[in-house]
């Protein structure tokens, strides 16, 4: 979709901007990472799971907020009469609550703006819009500067609902 070909330089201009950050030792700086994991979608005639990824760049500004970008992609879920598939961008705020001094819980919310396609009982549908997502996650501190991610987010496309639940690393710059 149309959304990939945006993200190279999208992370490219983030992460300059972003490098300043990372100066400070002592702050607790930029990170990027990517998970990979499984989202479920009850829509009509499609009851499925599939996979998806997504790659993120933020900034921890304290130790309780940062700010993050991410794209994501949504596998394309199918059965005999019915697929749906989208990818996009969000923006979000995530909150958290250090445990010990490299891990943490955290809450998420922000916007995501999404392409989809979409085939429900043979209506096809070619998408395009945004919406707020939120979640929640906790993030182990592997060392001062890797950090593994588990979390679990709940999208909104074209008013369907989508569960996610994945796994990634992430890495402080």
């Amino acid at each position: 979709m149309r959304s990939r070909r945006m993200f190279l330089p999208v992370v490219g201009v983030l992460g300059l901007c972003l490098a300043p950050l990372a100066a400070n030792a002592d702050r607790p700086g930029a990170y990027f990472g990517g998970s990979y994991g499984q989202y479920r979608i009850k829509e009509s005639s499609l009851k499925e799971n599939d996979s998806l990824w997504k790659a993120f760049i933020g900034a921890q500004f304290t130790d309780w907020l940062a700010l993050e970008a991410a794209f994501v992609n949504f596998d394309r879920a199918s059965n005999q009469n019915s697929s749906f598939e989208t990818d996009g961008w969000s923006g979000a705020a995530l909150l958290s609550l250090p445990l010990g001094a490299n891990s943490s819980l955290y809450a998420k919310g922000g916007e995501y703006w999404w392409d989809a396609k979409s085939n429900f009982a043979g209506v096809r549908r070619n998408d395009n819009g945004n919406d707020p997502f939120w979640g929640a996650g906790i993030r182990f501190g592997l060392s001062d500067v890797f950090g593994l991610r588990v979390e679990y987010e709940r999208y909104k496309v074209v008013d369907i609902h989508l569960d996610a639940v994945s796994v990634g690393l992430q890495a402080k710059f």
